[in-house]
């Protein structure tokens, strides 16, 4: 009996059920027709053990991962948000990564994305420190493939309606990658994808590069823990 249940342990522990229940909330003072109404898709996470269940739900929540006040956003005369809605880009091997989306506009539409990664046998989110070494080097590594971007977006910006006049130097002149950059990521079977934020303000947001670098598990390689919760994918 004892063997048999470490076996079930070790079996729900290597990924979950996670299905969407979309909800859709009426704004009692919309500002506007498109704000009569937020819809939002939440995950809903089922494993063999409840607790588990409610701590990886609070980890991925629109609350918790956005600081989303949802009753504000419904009530209070400040309204922006449209949509909220979920991917889940690896559910296997003790590893769930999610990435979190909402929409919403004010003197313009916008869209914001956040990842995390969370350990299904503890339910808890995981941080960069916890599954990479040498984060300086990491950090080198990302900043190879933004510099990339950057160099292309100087040439693709100019030539685009009403941008003829970019300030190249101003956006990007002190950009850089460094540990605090490392801290959003995501996992898929390709490899692991970095997030930067350029920062530019909502009315250039249609010229500010993605910021979005997959590294494959190959050249991640050296970088990663062997004892952490990635480890187990390329050793």
């Amino acid at each position: 009996m004892p063997f048999i249940l470490a076996f079930a342990f070790v079996a729900y522990g290597q990924r979950v059920t996670i299905t969407k229940q979309t909800l859709s909330y009426r704004r009692p003072n919309p500002n506007s027709p498109e704000k009569a109404r937020i819809v939002v898709s939440y995950p809903r996470i089922r494993s063999t053990n409840r607790a588990l269940s409610r701590r990886i739900k609070r980890n991925i929540s629109f609350e918790r991962i956005f600081n989303l006040d949802l009753k504000s956003e419904i009530n209070g005369r400040d309204q922006w948000l449209e949509s909220a809605w979920f991917e889940v880009d690896y559910n296997k091997k003790r590893i769930l990564s999610v990435t979190l989306s909402m929409s919403g506009s004010g003197h313009f539409s916008s869209t914001i994305s956040r990842s995390v990664v969370v350990d299904l046998k503890t339910g808890r989110a995981v941080k960069a420190g916890d599954v990479f070494d040498n984060m300086d080097g990491l950090a080198k590594l990302v900043f190879k493939y933004q510099q990339a971007e950057i160099k292309q977006a100087m040439i693709d910006i100019p030539k685009m309606e009403g941008y003829a006049d970019f300030d190249s130097g101003r956006w990007f002149g002190d950009m850089t990658i460094n540990i605090l950059n490392l801290q959003e990521f995501s996992v898929s079977d390709d490899g692991v994808t970095f997030k930067f934020d350029y920062g530019f303000p909502r009315i250039m947001l249609p010229a500010q590069p993605p910021g979005v670098f997959l590294i494959k598990w190959q050249e991640l390689k050296p970088f990663i823990s062997r004892r952490g919760l990635l480890g187990k994918l390329v050793y």
